[in-house]
């Protein structure tokens, strides 16, 4: 394939990158064929030529080739017109005399690209006219029929007509003051008396305006929309003004915190309502706050627990046990199976740690160790030199180094993981079997019911330290492969325990020892 590169086999197969075909000319279309590899065929794009007074440039024969030229001409006669190839239209300011076409202005003159004039003063001196002027004709003198004054103190609606002033009908004088009562003697002209009308004094900020001695007064406006995110003031020319302010506020409802104002509204961050907690519905209500509801009875959390009245059972990983009887007596129904307990509560030093419970069998409530949970439990430990001590996830196995060279006793002990074990009065030993395992035939390992004998008696107990119990039920001899019977007790301990240990004890310096084979153990 011409149009791959960097080829390499992966997984039976080739595989490369793709060849990147482009020659950086705007006027081919650039390709790749199986066969050939890259192909540069001309276009009639359109392009650029570089030159900024040319238009339409398009590719001909695969070169850029330069359109019609480009016409700068922005009609302004303050602008001289030129073109940069490489900015192209400029329009320099000219400074130049000129002409605004509005009749109203004279001195035209070029400023900053515009033409500019001064504005003419059109008063021909005559109150009866209105001066203006049109842009298109100039000045104009129009005669109006507006108000005016003949000289006469005592007439009212003087009007113009035809350019002159007539007088009107003789009443009394208006001041223009809505606090005077007006009139006119045709001597002395115009009399103002205060009056007590109702008025207006201008000022925004005041209502219920009257007139006293003269003057138009009004009471001072309130100004509150009862907003608490806005700050009221009044403006003498607006009135009331209404501006949003960033105070801490409440916006009434019970599922927010900190709320502020903002944007002229209180505005508050939503309460997270939860409560870590998965045997409850967890919602709010505006005016209660959060809301923690229990869910149904027996719902699924923590492993193998279930909810009780808002609260995951005892066992579960979220509410540790002191012990698999304590899972049972608040939960009758539990089934068989992995739990955790924290003897020592969750305030206490130790952690938490899992034991699986056997919740049918004899009255349920039991701590199971069998040769699985031994491994994760207990921990090797006091082991005397000259023997070998051996703790899998599927069987313990104790004895000397077959050699015969020592006459000291062997010990294998595993005494509890966690300091804090939870306590125990009752044990049972459930279908326990344990095998020989001696280096020669003639030789047999005795198993002594004396879990505290003579360093030369052998023995295979449980148990408390202080109160340990033989497996076997009375001492035999098993000599290599052969297995016991299978034992099965039920013990009744003289005090509570809070330890436990596993020891094996054989003689020296017989080549022998012992494996655990079969069967557990329970706690209660």
């Amino acid at each position: 394939n011409a149009c791959t590169t960097k080829d390499v086999c992966n997984e039976g197969k080739s595989s490369g990158e793709g060849v990147q075909c482009d020659d950086s000319n705007p006027c081919t279309t650039d390709s790749c064929t199986l066969g050939k590899g890259c192909a540069y065929s001309n276009n009639s794009a359109a392009c650029s030529d570089g030159n900024a007074c040319t238009l339409k440039d398009a590719c001909i024969k695969g070169a850029c080739t330069s359109g019609s030229a480009v016409t700068c001409d922005d009609s302004n006669p303050c602008t001289k017109d030129l073109c940069d190839k490489a900015k192209g239209c400029q329009f320099v300011n000219l400074a130049t005399d000129c002409d605004d076409g509005n009749a109203c202005t004279a001195k035209d003159k070029c400023i900053s690209g515009l033409c500019k004039g001064v504005g003419l003063t059109c008063n021909d001196g005559k109150v009866c006219t209105t001066d203006s002027c049109k842009p298109s004709k100039g000045c104009l003198y129009t005669d109006t029929q507006d108000p005016c004054s003949d000289g006469d103190a005592c007439t009212l609606n003087d009007k113009c007509a035809k350019g002159v002033c007539v007088g009107g009908k003789k009443v009394g004088c208006n001041d223009g003051n809505d606090c005077t009562t007006d009139s006119c003697e045709p001597k002395t002209g115009c009399a103002n008396k205060p009056n007590t009308n109702a008025c207006e004094d201008g000022n925004a900020c005041t209502n219920k305006d009257s007139c006293a001695a003269g003057v138009c007064k009004g009471a001072k406006v309130t100004c509150n929309d009862g907003n608490p995110c806005t700050d009221d003031f009044c403006d003498i020319t607006k009135g009331c003004n209404i501006t949003n302010n960033s105070l801490k506020c409440d916006d009434g409802t019970a599922c927010t915190k900190t709320d502020t104002c903002a944007s002229g509204k209180c505005v508050g961050v939503q309460l997270d309502c939860d409560d870590a907690n998965p045997c409850t519905k967890d919602s709010c209500d505006s005016k209660k706050g959060c809301v923690n509801a229990n869910v149904p009875d027996k719902t699924n959390c923590g492993g193998l627990g279930i909810c009780q009245s808002g609260t995951c059972s005892k066992g579960s990983s979220l509410n540790p046990a002191a012990s698999c009887k304590e899972i049972l007596q608040g939960w009758s129904a539990a089934p068989n199976g992995t739990y955790w307990v924290d003897p020592d509560g969750q305030k206490g030093p130790g952690s938490k740690y899992q034991v699986y419970c056997e919740m049918k069998d004899f009255g349920g409530g039991w701590m199971v160790i069998n040769n699985q949970w031994l491994s994760k439990l207990t921990t090797l430990k006091n082991l005397i030199p000259g023997g070998k001590c051996q703790m899998t996830s599927s069987e313990w196995r104790s004895w000397d180094q077959f050699n015969g060279s020592t006459s000291e006793t062997h010990f294998c002990s595993a005494s509890n993981k966690f300091s804090h074990w939870p306590s125990y009065k009752e044990m049972r030993q459930v279908g326990v079997r344990i095998r020989g395992y001696t280096a020669g035939k003639s030789d047999s390992f005795d198993a002594y019911t004396n879990c505290y004998g003579n360093d030369w008696q052998g023995s295979f107990c449980f148990g408390p330290s202080a109160e340990m119990y033989s497996m076997t039920t009375s001492n035999i001899s098993l000599i290599n492969g052969e297995l016991s019977p299978t034992y099965n007790q039920v013990i009744k301990l003289k005090k509570t325990a809070t330890d436990f240990e596993f020891r094996s004890r054989e003689e020296g310096p017989q080549k022998e020892g012992i494996i655990w084979k079969t069967g557990k153990i329970y706690l209660r």
